[in-house]
């Protein structure tokens, strides 16, 4: 395994970077990006009893 990925690294990789165009090289990051997006988005609200930067707690709340 470790050969696999130290050929993709020094020898595979390179060769794409230098032989496909700034725009295909592009559009893969794009669709490597999007593949690998979380399925699971933590927009649920901090908890109460946790001190934040910008208002901290004074122990009166």
């Amino acid at each position: 395994m470790t050969a696999h990925i130290r050929f993709e690294e020094r020898r595979l990789f390179p060769f794409l970077e230098s032989a496909l165009s700034e725009a295909l090289l592009s559009g893969i990051r794009d669709i490597l990006a999007k593949l690998h997006e979380p399925q699971f988005k933590d927009d649920y609200p901090d908890e109460f009893w946790l001190q934040h930067k910008d208002k901290p707690h004074t122990g009166s709340e």
